[in-house]
C-alpha cells in the first residue's frame, strides 16, 4: 500500500509527463497543415559549381527540371528549408540573405507563393494547386547566363 507522500509523488510524475507530452506534441504540425520544402537552386551549363559547398540537386528535382523547357543542363542546391503552413495561414522562410519565400495555404490544396529577392522586392508570384509530391518551379536569370530557381515541393 502506498503512503500519502508516495501517492503525491506519483501524481506529480504523471502531471509532469502529461505536460511534457502536451508541449512536445503541441508544437508539431496539425492535421490539414501543408508540409513544404523550399529549395534555392542555381542553374548553369557548367558541369561543376565554382562553390564546392554546392551539391547537385537530387534525382527527383533534376528529372523535374529536365522536363521543363529550360536552357541549363546542370543544377546545384544552394539551400533547403522545410516548413509547415496552416490552412488559411501564411509562412515566410528565408533561403539565404538575398532570397525568401512566402507561402499561403488558400484551401489546403492551393497555394499562393511570393518569392522575394534582393532588398525584399517581389521577384515572382504564383497561385496554383500543389498536390502531395508535386513541385512548383519559379525562376529568373542570374549573371553570366545562369539562373536562380525556387523549387517548392509539397511533402504531405
Amino acid at each position: 500500500m502506498m503512503n500519502i507522500s508516495t501517492t503525491r509523488a506519483f501524481r506529480r510524475g504523471w502531471f509532469a509527463l502529461a505536460f511534457l507530452l502536451l508541449i512536445l506534441t503541441g508544437g508539431g504540425a496539425r492535421a490539414g497543415d501543408l508540409k513544404l520544402e523550399a529549395q534555392l537552386v542555381w542553374g548553369t551549363n557548367d558541369e561543376k559549381s565554382p562553390d564546392p559547398k554546392l551539391k547537385p540537386v537530387e534525382a527527383d528535382v533534376r528529372k523535374k527540371l529536365a522536363d521543363l523547357p529550360l536552357k541549363w543542363s546542370h543544377y546545384f542546391e544552394v539551400n533547403r528549408e522545410r516548413f509547415d503552413v496552416a490552412k488559411g495561414a501564411m509562412t515566410k522562410a528565408a533561403l539565404n540573405q538575398k532570397c525568401a519565400v512566402e507561402v499561403k495555404s488558400l484551401d489546403g490544396r492551393k497555394v499562393e507563393v511570393v518569392w522575394f529577392g534582393k532588398k525584399g522586392e517581389v521577384v515572382g508570384r504564383q497561385t496554383q494547386p500543389l498536390a502531395k509530391g508535386e513541385m512548383l518551379v519559379l525562376g529568373g536569370n542570374a549573371p553570366n547566363a545562369t539562373s536562380w530557381l525556387l523549387i517548392l515541393k509539397r511533402l504531405e
